[in-house]
């Protein structure tokens, strides 16, 4: 099977809820009804084998920062 890649970029944050399917978001395992937020300026790399159905929100968390450490 062929995997699929959809690459998101947000200065303003970005939320994603996995409705259907599953995927690896950011070399993370995500499932259905997983959910997760990135704070401004992230990137965000999707890759999906079977396909999904995703809720995404950009410019969600315009607040939230990254912190190095």
């Amino acid at each position: 099977l062929e995997f699929r890649r959809v690459l998101f970029r947000s200065p303003a944050g970005v939320e994603v809820f996995v409705i259907d399917g599953a995927c690896t978001a950011n070399d993370i395992n995500m499932a259905q009804y997983d959910w997760m937020r990135l704070p401004a300026h992230s990137t965000l790399s999707l890759r999906s084998r079977e396909g999904l159905v995703l809720y995404v929100k950009l410019g969600a968390v315009t607040s939230l920062r990254a912190v190095n450490g």
